[in-house]
């Protein structure tokens, strides 16, 4: 099965997300490997941080390895801000469309 790498927009903000969202969810649904690719985000808020919090953790969930391809400095500097760098690691890679 192939890896999907979905290219996240500049602005990862509340007015993004809900796209992003349906976008991941339909890739999910496709039985995909799905990295997310962060080197274009510019501009994050709360809920876009949100939105790769909950990528990360799904992926970590189900065994999937590594949630994102690549991270922007600004996605960068927001996780260090934050303390959450260990959030961003998981396991054995796995479809995360295969519920346990």
């Amino acid at each position: 099965m192939s890896t999907q790498v979905y290219l996240l927009p500049q602005e990862l903000t509340i007015y993004e997300v809900s796209d992003v969202h349906r976008d991941l969810l339909e890739i999910i649904e496709s039985a995909q490997f799905v990295q997310l690719d962060a080197s274009e985000v510019e501009e994050l808020d709360t809920s876009g941080f949100q939105l790769l919090l909950w990528f990360s953790k799904l992926s970590k969930h189900h065994h999937q390895q590594p949630p994102f391809s690549s991270l922007s400095p600004s996605v960068n500097s927001y996780i260090e801000l934050l303390h959450l760098e260990s959030e961003l690691y998981s396991g054995e890679a796995q479809p995360l469309s295969e519920r346990t």
